[in-house]
């Protein structure tokens, strides 16, 4: 081996790797992507690949071998095709110029290298790898393969000489030089990414500085600010110039300032400080909460300098901590007390959290949950799917999903649910799996309840005895019931507008119909539909807008066919009509007492009604036909006229009270008799047809109307109906003025028989006047004579008489007295009819207070229970009214005195119109089977020994009442005691 050669070979590639440092230097600039720069690096490169050429390992004469290949190569690699491709260019036309045997050899080894290198290029990015010492090694051998390849190119003479010489030192050689330049290129690289990398860090460092989000401040020794950023000041309120010089103690609360002169003694002995909190005073006067981190900055002599603190606005931070402690103790209460199964388990099956929801359905306890296994619950045949899931987990489905599931709790019941998944990463790597269990076994029967009401609604639907439809907002039609179908052929229409069905003019009439049915929400109108018989009925169409969640309103609509309907509607307005005439007429009979009035009223409604050419009014007055009242058109029928007499045809007479209506709808048919000439003179007059309604009252014929027309078949059963109800009217309207007259006649009769009476009543109140006189003077006066002289005898001769005679005489007096008391309660009792009630208004609490307390008085010391009651007013006769109390409280008291508890209770009852008073005693009480009796004038149901009293104060307590237009009852039980009520309206009717 040529020791030359390696020498030679050595020096060039020393020299390519100097020239490689000083490419270095020229390369590596910010504008290589600029297309000027692009030539500069190829020019530069193709100088340096002269520079290696000019000082080649010479063979032979025109044999020269260098290091070119390494540099071509690695600028394909390194610097893209621009500049390769100007570098190889040069260096193959400097090669050209050199000339020699080897100058092809020479040229396509420039080009070989340089597509080596692109290739490399390529290669490199597709595997996107870091550039490895392997990497250049293979650049370097295949490249100097290629070149030992090329050798063929050289003349056959030397060809195989210069193989061996050379093969050995370029093989060894050149790749390790590739090697080696390739890690210096690879490394100034690296260099210029870092350099780059630390002047953006550099200028962002500054931008954080100028425009950090952090506020940033400096302080002296003694708390006094030097500078603030822009941050800060926003933050403050304050200007630059306000706040350089003020100590920091000035923008705290007093309260902070003790902690401030502690924590910065603190901080300039330790250096730095961290998260301590100061409450700062804005230049508003708000305050915020800030929290300071910082260090102390020391000068060459490692004195104190300044400090550079940073600090943030953690006032919201604050209360955002608070609001989420809140919030998840909020959500642990959630999961806690959510009603869904809430789990984390494993592939593997185990469960390492569960709510308790889940531990309730688990049917174990906290602590016990690492002891269960979730999969156990599962039902057997969908274990399939689970694994499925976990094997699709394995390779790589990070996404949540939702699936149906049966699962199986402890005691054996099946329950459906709805399994809600989600992986739970950590390093990208799953560590578990959240999972939220739903009981769908309700949804599932909604479902099917619902299914279930959407098929009850089609069947609805299908069975409704009408019409339904729904339509898009645009009018397409998109569903008809079957009614629709079967009547209207409908579902010919699903899908289309209403231009592809109908008329134009029709079809924009139903577009502009549904749009304002969407404006105003609801629309009714009838409306006419052909059905498939080619009938056309009408139809009451309502539409309306169906509310549409996810998109345009729908419109609805339900057709009922009211053909029927509105022809019973007019039918029935056109006897509401006849019904209102009717009144009309009667309210005229009311006001008027008139025939005539009646007559005219009813011939003018009539003829709204029935359009007739000439009516008569006829009235039968002894077996004559007056015309009461006429119509006619003027100038015509001369021979007609009001108040006109005659005779009528019997046989017509019998003929029309069997038949009450006679029509007549062609004249030629039936010719009139000879003896109704105004018949035959109508008809000679034009008149085809002729009805007669008969005025019936009791079965006898009053009247009745005459209808004349001159169209033939003009009288209908509709006609023949109306006239039948007012030819009733006006024999009613007749008999009853009828009946008027005669009341009027029987009233003056009965007026002049009142006056009889009257003068008679008066006479008889006279003589029964004398009567009462006589029983109160002339009857009275023989029994007080009687008493008067037994008792004469009984005081003057008591010592003469025996004990028989005195008992005898007492007997006589007391009979006497009670015959005195007789009479003039039965003169009490008379006069209650005659004398009138002075109505004023009674204190009824009073009044039976005080007749208490003076019967009372009389029976001292006996002691009696006596509960009155609020009593309220009442509008009665004074006196009359007490003599009631005094009445009934005397029987409470007398038939209460032989009781072992005397208790007596006075109350009311308040009704609607009424007010009811009552007296409950507690005396010996009556047979309720003689209730009736009690109120009757000398009725007694206990004997003269043991209760005195004549029988008469019950009944005129109930003549009073009676006359107070009131109600008197009682009530009893034997041994217990009674009540007695009486009732007094609450409005007085004085009349």
């Amino acid at each position: 081996m040529n020791h030359g050669i390696f020498a030679s070979l050595i020096y060039n590639t020393a020299l390519l790797l100097a020239l490689g440092l000083i490419f270095d230097a020229v390369t590596l600039s910010n504008n290589r992507y600029i297309w000027w720069h692009k030539i500069l690096t190829g020019l530069c490169l193709g100088v340096v690949a002269i520079a290696i050429m000019v000082n080649p390992w010479i063979l032979k004469p025109g044999i020269v071998f260098d290091t070119r290949s390494i540099l071509l190569s690695l600028t394909g690699m390194f610097f893209g095709a621009v500049p390769a491709i100007i570098a190889a260019s040069i260096a193959a036309f400097f090669r050209i110029l050199q000339g020699g045997a080897g100058v092809y050899m020479g040229v396509s080894v420039v080009i070989a290298s340089v597509c080596w290198g692109y290739v490399w290029k390529r290669l490199h990015h597709k595997w996107k790898r870091p550039y490895s010492l392997i990497e250049f090694y293979l650049l370097g051998v295949v490249t100097h393969i290629t070149m030992m390849s090329l050798t063929v190119l050289l003349p056959s003479a030397v060809r195989l000489h210069v193989f061996n010489t050379i093969v050995i030192p370029v093989m060894l050689i050149y790749p390790l030089a590739t090697v080696a330049l390739g890690q210096i290129l690879v490394r100034r690289i690296q260099l210029r990414r870092e350099r780059l990398d630390l002047e953006y860090s550099e200028k962002q460092f500054r931008n954080l500085y100028e425009n950090a989000p952090m506020a940033y401040q400096s302080l002296d020794e003694r708390g006094n600010f030097i500078t603030v950023n822009k941050i800060w000041t926003n933050i403050m309120g304050y200007s630059l110039d306000e706040i350089i010089g003020k100590n920091f103690s000035e923008l705290i609360p007093p309260d902070y300032q003790p902690k401030f002169a502690e924590c910065f003694a603190k901080f300039k002995a330790s250096g730095h400080v961290e998260d301590v909190e100061y409450l700062f005073v804005r230049r508003d006067s708000s305050h915020i909460l800030v929290a300071f981190f910082g260090t102390i900055v020391y000068d060459e002599d490692g004195k104190f300098k300044q400090t550079q603190c940073v600090f943030s606005d953690i006032t919201d931070k604050r209360k955002v901590e608070q609001t989420l402690a809140q919030s998840e103790e909020k959500y642990r209460l959630l999961s806690e007390t959510a009603q869904d199964i809430i789990l984390v388990h494993h592939f593997d099956g185990s469960v390492s959290y569960a709510n308790q929801k889940a531990l309730d359905f688990l049917s174990v306890t906290r602590d016990e949950l690492a002891t269960i296994n979730i999969i156990d619950y599962v039902a057997p045949e969908y274990l399939s799917l689970l694994d499925k899931h976990a094997r699709e987990r394995h390779q790589g489905f990070l996404g949540s999903r939702v699936y149906p599931l049966e699962l199986i709790s402890k005691d054996q019941v099946r329950i459906q649910v709805e399994v809600s998944s989600t992986p739970i990463l950590a390093d990208n790597k799953i560590i578990g799996i959240l999972a939220v269990i739903r009981d769908i076994t309700e949804r599932i029967a909604d479902q099917l309840a619902i299914k279930e009401s959407q098929e009850r609604f089609k069947l609805f639907m299908d069975n409704l005895p009408g019409g339904a439809f729904i339509k898009d907002s645009l009018s397409t039609i998109l569903f008809v019931n079957k009614y629709l179908i079967n009547v209207h052929n409908a579902d010919d229409k699903i899908g289309k507008k209403p231009h592809g069905v109908y008329p134009e003019e029709i079809a924009n009439a139903i577009i502009t119909e549904d749009q304002q049915t969407i404006k105003n929400g609801y629309r009714t109108a009838i409306e006419e539909i052909i059905h498939n018989d080619g009938v056309t009925h009408l139809y009451e169409t309502t539409k309306f807008v169906l509310p549409n969640p996810k998109g345009e309103p729908l419109i609805g609509g339900i057709a009922l066919d009211v053909t029927k309907k509105i022809i019973a509607e007019e039918q029935r307005n056109r006897y509401a009509h006849r019904l209102e005439l009717l009144r009309k007429i009667d309210s005229i009979v009311l006001d008027t007492l008139s025939f005539d009035s009646v007559c005219i009223a009813a011939v003018q409604n009539l003829q709204k009604l029935i359009p007739f050419m000439v009516l008569t009014v006829n009235v039968l007055v002894d077996g004559k036909v007056s015309i009461h009242t006429l119509c006619k058109p003027d100038d015509t029928f001369h021979y007609l006229n009001s108040d006109m007499n005659y005779l009528p045809n019997s046989d017509f007479i019998t003929e029309l009270i069997n038949s009450k209506t006679i029509i007549i709808n062609d004249v030629s048919i039936y010719p009139p008799p000879p003896d109704m000439p105004i018949r035959a003179a109508l008809i000679n007059d034009g008149i085809q047809s002729f009805m007669y309604n008969a005025m019936l009252m009791k079965d006898e014929l009053v009247g009745f109307l005459w209808f004349s027309s001159a169209q033939k078949g003009f009288f209908t059963e509709e006609y023949r109906e109306i006239a039948d109800e007012f030819a009733n009217q006006l024999a009613i309207v007749l008999h009853h003025l009828q009946l008027i007259q005669r009341i009027k006649e029987h009233a003056t009769e009965l007026e002049q028989k009142v006056d009889e009476r009257t003068k008679q009543l008066s006479t008889s109140n006279q003589e029964l006047e004398a009567f009462s006189y006589s029983v109160a003077h002339d009857l009275r006066a023989p029994l007080r004579t009687i008493d008067g002289y037994c008792t004469i005898i009984i005081e003057d001769y008591a010592s003469s008489l025996n004990d028989k005679v005195i008992e005898l005489l007492n007997t006589i007096r007391t009979t006497s007295n009670r015959m005195d008391t007789l009479i003039k309660e039965l003169l009490q009792l008379a006069k209650l009819t005659r004398n009138a009630i002075n109505y004023c208004t009674v204190n009824m609490h009073v009044m039976a207070s005080n007749i208490c307390r003076e019967m009372l008085e009389s029976k001292a010391p006996l002691i009696f229970d006596i509960i009155i009651d609020e009593l309220p007013d009442c509008q009665a006769d004074h006196t009359l009214i007490n003599q009631v109390w005094h009445n009934i409280l005397e029987n409470a008291i007398k038939f209460t005195l032989t009781s072992s508890e005397r208790r007596i209770q006075i109350g009311y009852q308040k009704l609607v119109h009424d007010t009811v008073y009552f007296v409950q005693d507690s005396g010996v009480g009556f047979n309720m089977e003689y209730v009736n009796k009690i109120f009757d004038p000398f009725q007694r149901l206990h004997r003269d020994h043991e209760f005195e009293g004549t029988g008469i104060g019950l009944a005129i307590v109930k003549k009073i009442i009676e006359r107070h237009n009131g109600e008197v009852r009682a009530e009893s039980i034997i041994g217990k005691g009674s009540t007695v009520y009486f009732s007094l309206p609450d409005v007085v009717s004085k009349g």
